[in-house]
């Protein structure tokens, strides 16, 4: 009976071994299936990885793990980036690949890059300038895997920089050594750079100070004269964006400066606006000197050198002006052509000197009898031109009346060498219906008129000028009596 329950017993014990045995073996199966498919699916990924790193047109990438080992690297710029080729990197720790100037370097970085740091950084490898970044990669946990780095060959993108800051710090040298002051404000009018000259000109010790402001804003424009006006013009020229040459600026200080505006392009758009500013207080001194010494000489050029009366170019240019005034405004003129008899005789019997005088004793007499508003001027000779404005035709008899008086008063003063006598021709011109008439023809018509009088005229020297008109009865409200009134009285010259 015994014997029988353990020969029961023995087939369920190796059946329990087996079951076990079997479910072990089925364990193990599915480990290394599952580590099979891992395998698979790395080898997939490192595949997918290695085509997309290989298609990338510059730089080089590798993976690490936390031993520093390189698990994967690839790239177009591998072996120039590392000094090796994949074959001889992967699988090989850091310090064995990366020269020993470079690990004391890198490894730290690499081992932050683990503890969840990425960084960035240049270094230099035989003359060639890289780019490195070390990015953590996490797992599915949340937690750093391994890094990742990545390299690009950076050397032109590094030497065109390092040409566009000499460049540059050139052009800053360059633009501090000018004369002219120099602002540039961005798109926004707000100033980013300003040269020294600039201070110097505004009487700034440091021009910085106008960085960052807008060219609007009072710091720019509280030096000028007229500030308001200033920043009004600046908004009106950023607005235009038109190039403007020579705007005149003037300071408190008294000096003038003369400003240029040049909108600048940026690649094909706005990028800012260009203010050039020139001290031009010395050429604008030297500019009015000229002015005033071509005055100078325009009016010598228009006296007698004699009389100091207008000689026959200041009288055209005058008369012309006078005549042209008063066609636009309708009122009368009258142009009065004297001619000074006798004056052959005076030069041969008592000498030029005496003829001279006579000349001015004739000239004075002319100017005080007529206005100061009258252009009184000397032809050249013995003759005398006067264009009397407000001067209608039924003035002038009463204008040669007075003539006559004063120099009936002149002629009549004792001790006299000589006595004046003048022929008058006059010609006039009163626009309200009348074409306009140029100086000149009004000259030629009244020195026919005196041509006319002259051979009524006795021509030698009488004790009483030949001179003779009829004294008319003025009404005391009349034009004429009004016109008189507004010249002072004749009275007698002194030898």
């Amino acid at each position: 009976m015994q014997d029988r329950q353990v020969s029961s017993t023995e087939p369920q014990s190796a059946l329990s071994a087996a079951r076990a045995e079997a479910a072990l073996l089925r364990q193990k199966l599915e480990a290394a299936e599952a580590r099979e498919a891992e395998l698979l699916a790395r080898q997939r990924e490192s595949e997918v990885y290695r085509a997309i790193v290989h298609s990338l047109p510059t730089g080089a990438v590798f993976a690490f793990d936390r031993t520093l080992r390189i698990l994967v690297a690839d790239g177009p710029e591998l072996a120039e980036s590392l000094g090796a080729e994949k074959q001889e990197i992967e699988g090989r720790l850091l310090d064995e690949v990366i020269s020993p100037e470079h690990i004391a370097e890198l490894e730290p970085l690499y081992r932050a890059t683990l503890a969840g740091r990425g960084h960035r950084i240049e270094v230099r490898r035989g003359g060639r300038v890289f780019d490195v970044r070390t990015v953590p990669m996490y797992d599915d946990s949340g937690n750093v895997a391994f890094g990742l780095v990545k390299t690009y060959d950076v050397t032109e993108r590094h030497s065109e920089a390092e040409r566009l800051r000499t460049v540059t710090a050139q052009l800053a040298i360059l633009l501090d050594h000018l004369s002219t002051g120099v602002v540039f404000s961005d798109k926004s009018g707000n100033v980013q750079i300003v040269n020294r000259a600039m201070g110097m000109l505004l009487g700034m010790s440091n021009p910085a100070e106008l960085v960052g402001a807008r060219t609007t804003d009072p710091i720019h424009s509280e030096r000028f004269e007229d500030a308001p006006a200033v920043a009004s013009l600046v908004r009106e020229r950023a607005a235009a964006r038109v190039p403007v040459i020579g705007d005149r600026l003037q300071l408190r200080s008294g000096r003038i400066l003369e400003r240029d505006y040049l909108p600048v392009e940026a690649r094909g758009a706005f990028g800012g606006d260009l203010w050039c500013y020139r001290d031009v207080t010395d050429r604008e001194r030297v500019r009015a000197q000229l002015a005033d010494q071509a005055n100078v000489l325009r009016e010598l050029s228009m006296r007698d050198e004699l009389t100091g009366l207008k000689n026959r170019r200041g009288f055209l240019i005058l008369g012309e002006q006078q005549l042209k005034l008063a066609d636009r405004s309708g009122r009368p003129v009258a142009v009065f052509f004297v001619d000074l008899n006798g004056m052959k005789a005076i030069n041969d019997r008592l000498g030029h000197d005496e003829g001279d005088r006579a000349l001015l004793d004739a000239a004075r007499l002319l100017t005080t009898t007529f206005r100061d508003s009258d252009v009184v001027a000397r032809l050249g000779g013995d003759e005398f031109v006067v264009l009397a404005t407000d001067c209608p035709a039924t003035m002038v008899a009463a204008v040669k009346d007075r003539l006559q008086v004063a120099i009936d008063l002149f002629n009549g003063e004792p001790s006299r060498k000589y006595q004046l006598s003048m022929s008058i021709g006059v010609a006039t011109h009163d626009p309200p219906g009348r074409s306009p008439r140029g100086i000149e023809e009004l000259m030629a018509e009244a020195d026919a008129r005196m041509y006319d009088e002259k051979a009524l005229t006795y021509r030698s020297i009488a004790p009483r000028s030949s001179l003779v008109c009829e004294r008319p009865t003025l009404a005391p409200s009349s034009p004429e009596r009004r016109w008189l009134s507004s010249i002072p009285p004749p009275r007698a010259s002194r030898s």
